[in-house]
């Protein structure tokens, strides 16, 4: 899975963004052009898609990133430190397992139910 920053090098950046951050194809265009508003990514058409955006990250966003990844690692550090190290390597392999395996679940409305689709369980006595 891409990361945010490696999305922003990338000919589909909005589309790798999406699947980078989890959220709808369709919501990462708002997300882009509010970050373009606020100086933090340029966005540009591709040449050779017209439906596809190029993101690429600005001096200003470069410096935010810069600023809170200290901040996010310090965060990440100390959830995981109740964990051994060999212990949170094999947390973080779970929960990579988990989110890579239920991707397909990850859009909003995918892997819903149909209204009136639902059918009786039988309850556990």
């Amino acid at each position: 899975m891409p990361t945010p920053i490696e999305c922003s090098r990338c000919h589909d950046g909005q589309r790798r963004l999406a699947e980078a951050l989890g959220i709808d194809r369709n919501n990462t265009g708002v997300l882009a052009e509010e970050l373009e508003r606020k100086g933090f990514v340029d966005r540009r058409v591709n040449g050779e898609d017209r439906r596809a955006r190029q993101l690429s990250l600005t001096a200003k966003g470069r410096k935010i990133l810069d600023r809170v990844r200290p901040k996010v690692r310090a965060t990440n550090e100390r959830i995981l430190k109740p964990l051994a190290r060999p212990e949170q390597a094999q947390f973080i392999d779970f929960m990579v397992r988990l989110i890579e395996g239920n991707r397909d679940y990850a859009r909003p409305g995918a892997g819903r139910r149909k209204r009136g689709s639902l059918q009786q369980v039988p309850s556990k006595q």
